[in-house]
C-alpha cells in the first residue's frame, strides 16, 4: 500500500507532506461555491453506502478547503462526486481517495500544490486531478504531494524544460536524501536498494518505446552536501567502494546518518547530503523530436526502523552538444520502506496528457501491475 493511504474515514492534516500556500490548485477554488440549498431540495444519486461529497456539505458554504465534506461518521465504501467542481483537499485525504473507489464529475486537487518551481514548461503541472484519473498512476504522479520533506522545498512534482532541438542525449535521474520531516541518528545504518532503472520515450513516429533499461542505475560515487552551493567551496565525499555491492540483480548501498546528515561538512554550513545516481544516456538521433519523457526505478530499504526516514525522488536531465544539463522534470518526493517501490515521474503535462498517453503500453513497458497501478509497486 502506499506509505500513509488507508480507507479511514476520518482526515486530520497533510500527514508528512511538505506544505505551503496554495497556487494553482487552490486558487480555482471558488467554483466550488455555489448558491445555499437546503438538504430538503438536493436529492442524491449516489450509490449505497457512497459518500456523495456535495450532499455531505458542499453546497454555497464559500470554503476554500473541501476536507471536511469527505469525513463521515460511518463506513464509506467510495467516493461519489455529483456536481462538476473542483475540490481542494488535504493530502491524506487525497492519499485516502487514490486507493478508493471513486466516481462521478470534476477534479480534486491537494491544498498545498505549487508552481515554485522554476518551471519554463509551456504544459506546467496545475495540481487537478479529473475524478476519472484518480486511479491513474501518471496523472498522479503530476500531482500528488511529496511523502516526505529535503532541503530542496518540493512539495509536488514539476514540469521543467520542454524539448529543444538542440539537445542530443536524456537519461534518468535519481537522488536519496534525508527526509527532515524527522530526526536520523548519525549512527543509523540504512541500506537502499536499487532495481531496474527505465528510460520510456514517445515519438510521434515510433510512440511510446524504451529508451533504455538497466538492471540498476550506474555505480553511484559521490555525496554532495547541501545546500548546493558547498561543493564549490567544500567539495564533495565518495562513497566507498565497500558501500556497494550487487545482489541478486539489485544494487546494494549502504548509508549512514553521519552521510546524509551532512555531518562531516556540519562545521561549513552543510545542513544534509545527497547521494544522486543515473540510467545511461538515450542518444538523440538527428531529426528526432522527444514529446514526452517517463523515468522510472525501483526502490526499498531493508531497516524497518527507518522506513520514511529517506526519501527517493526522480527525475531527468536533457544534455545539448557541449553536455549542457537541462532538468526535464522533478518527481515528487516518495519515501522508501521495506517494500519495493517504483519511483516514478514524468514531463507529460495536462494539456497534452488525453492525446499522448496510452497509459496501458506504458505500464507494460515498465512491467507494472494492473491489479493495483496507483500503488506503484510491481508484480
Amino acid at each position: 500500500m502506499l506509505l500513509i493511504a488507508s480507507m479511514l474515514t476520518g482526515c486530520s492534516g497533510a500527514g508528512n507532506a511538505e506544505q505551503t500556500a496554495p497556487e494553482t490548485a487552490a486558487e480555482s477554488v471558488s467554483d466550488t461555491t455555489a448558491a445555499v440549498t437546503t438538504e430538503a431540495e438536493i436529492k442524491s444519486d449516489a450509490p449505497d453506502g457512497w459518500l456523495d461529497v456535495y450532499f455531505n456539505g458542499a453546497y454555497g458554504n464559500g470554503v476554500t478547503d473541501d476536507t471536511r465534506f469527505f469525513q463521515s461518521d460511518k463506513p464509506v465504501a467510495g467516493y461519489y462526486f455529483s456536481k462538476n467542481k473542483n475540490c481542494v483537499v488535504d493530502a491524506e485525504t487525497l492519499r485516502r481517495l487514490v486507493v478508493s473507489p471513486v466516481m462521478g464529475e470534476g477534479t480534486v486537487a491537494w491544498n498545498g500544490f505549487t508552481n515554485k518551481n522554476g518551471s519554463k514548461s509551456t504544459d506546467p503541472f496545475n495540481g487537478k486531478i479529473p475524478i476519472s484519473k484518480l486511479h491513474d498512476p501518471f496523472y498522479l504522479a503530476m500531482c500528488m504531494p511529496s511523502e516526505g520533506s529535503t532541503s530542496m522545498n518540493r512539495y509536488n512534482a514539476g514540469n521543467l524544460y520542454p524539448w529543444e532541438a538542440k539537445y542530443r542525449k536524456v537519461l534518468a535521474i535519481g537522488a536519496i536524501y534525508r527526509n527532515t520531516d524527522y530526526e536520523l541518528p548519525d549512527d543509523a545504518t540504512i541500506t537502499v536498494c536499487l532495481g531496474k532503472i527505465s528510460l520510456i520515450l514517445y515519438t510521434k513516429e515510433k510512440g511510446w518505446f524504451i529508451g533504455n533499461q538497466m538492471a540498476t542505475p550506474a555505480k553511484p560515487t559521490t555525496i554532495y552536501y547541501l545546500p548546493w552551493s558547498l561543493e564549490k567551496t567544500v567539495g564533495t565525499m565518495k562513497l566507498a567502494d565497500d558501500r556497494y555491492k550487487v545482489v541478486d540483480g539489485h544494487a546494494e548501498i549502504t548509508l549512514t546518518g553521519w552521510d546524509l546528515n551532512g555531518a562531516n561538512a556540519r562545521d561549513k554550513g552543510a545542513t544534509g547530503s545527497v547521494l544522486h545516481y543515473w540510467g545511461s544516456n538515450y542518444m538523440i538521433p538527428e531529426g528526432e523530436e522527444i514529446e514526452a519523457v517517463i523515468a522510472a526505478y525501483e526502490v526499498w530499504i531493508k531497516e524497518p526502523e527507518y522506513e520514511g526516514k529517506v526519501v527517493a525522488t526522480i527525475g531527468a536531465d536533457w544534455r545539448d552538444a557541449s553536455n549542457t544539463i537541462s532538468q526535464v522534470f522533478s518527481g515528487y518526493n516518495f519515501a522508501a520502506t521495506t517494500e519495493k517501490k517504483l519511483v516514478i515521474g514524468h514531463n507529460l503535462g495536462p494539456k497534452r496528457y488525453d492525446e499522448l498517453m496510452d497509459a496501458d503500453k506504458v505500464m507494460e513497458l515498465l512491467g507494472m501491475s494492473k491489479d493495483n497501478p496507483y500503488q506503484y509497486y510491481l508484480d
